[in-house]
């Protein structure tokens, strides 16, 4: 059976254009980010071209994926080279990364990707951790199992702030962006909010509605992102959202990659596990 393509961003399909000619040369799109006490993960791929082949997702994976990039990461004083990875419970089964350097609060970090005469950079800071205080999981009227679930946390009064919701289920290892999942703290600020973790039908979820059942594993992570990244996912987000169906020749998506599409970001975050209970519960989080 063939595979469905599902990437942590499926920029794959997202970034389309017209077929290129021979002189063009081809898009890179860079899927890269790096958290805080974490190395950095990067995701290479050329872009998507729209043709009249029809062509499936396992064989697009293979021809798009880029394998021999020099990948390069630094933090201001040290500089790291990415080393290729193929792991088969990941899709796509292949990318970039290196121990020897760890996200902190407060950095930024350059990346650059160099790949047959392209070059491409972007920089990113990883911004403070915002803690999650507490989730909360109730159930919903008419919904046989359902459960809504509920994130709360602080914002800072004193900055302006950028936040993401992601997610993942069960055994998988790859973070969903929760539909509905960007915003900023300006109706909100220094207040306490409460951001309903939304399921996305997306690849990496088929879900058809926005709600967990009793039983499942959920992992829920909060990313505290810097202007940069939340222009990009702000994008991301509003494109996805307003169309079911994600071949779009012209999706306006916003990058912060000089020489190339996608994103570079850094997330400082903070990630709870859960199992959702039959009955109502708050699961209440204090400082470590």
């Amino acid at each position: 059976m063939m595979k469905k393509m599902a990437f942590i961003l499926p920029c794959l399909l997202l970034f389309l254009g017209c077929e290129r000619t021979k002189t063009q040369p081809e898009t890179i799109v860079v899927e890269g980010w790096i958290e805080d006490g974490k190395h950095p993960v990067v995701l290479l791929h050329r872009a998507a071209q729209l043709t009249d082949k029809e062509i499936g997702t396992d064989e697009m994976v293979k021809q798009s994926l880029i394998y021999t990039a020099n990948i390069m990461v630094s933090d201001g004083a040290d500089s790291v080279q990415l080393i290729g990875k193929i792991d088969t419970t990941m899709l796509p089964p292949y990318y970039y990364h290196n121990v020897r350097i760890t996200g902190q609060t407060g950095k930024s970090y350059t990346l650059t990707v160099n790949y047959y005469g392209q070059k491409l950079t972007a920089v990113t800071t990883i911004p403070s951790i915002v803690p999650i205080d507490s989730v909360s999981v109730s159930s919903i009227n008419g919904k046989d199992k359902k459960k809504e679930v509920i994130v709360h946390f602080k914002d800072n009064a004193a900055t302006a702030d950028y936040y993401a919701l992601f997610y993942r289920t069960g055994q998988k290892r790859q973070y969903v962006l929760a539909s509905l999942g960007i915003r900023d703290d300006s109706a909100q600020q220094g207040q306490s909010i409460e951001w309903r973790l939304n399921r996305s039908y997306t690849l990496l979820d088929s879900s058809k509605d926005f709600y967990f059942s009793a039983g499942d594993t959920v992992l829920v992570k909060l990313s505290h992102l810097d202007a940069d990244s939340y222009t990009f996912w702000t994008s991301f987000a509003s494109t996805s959202e307003a169309n079911t169906w994600i071949f779009m020749p012209k999706a306006q998506i916003s990058t912060n990659i000089e020489g190339g599409l996608g994103y570079w970001c850094g997330y400082g975050s903070d990630e709870k596990q859960l199992i959702i209970p039959e009955s109502d519960t708050t699961f209440v989080y204090t400082d470590e």
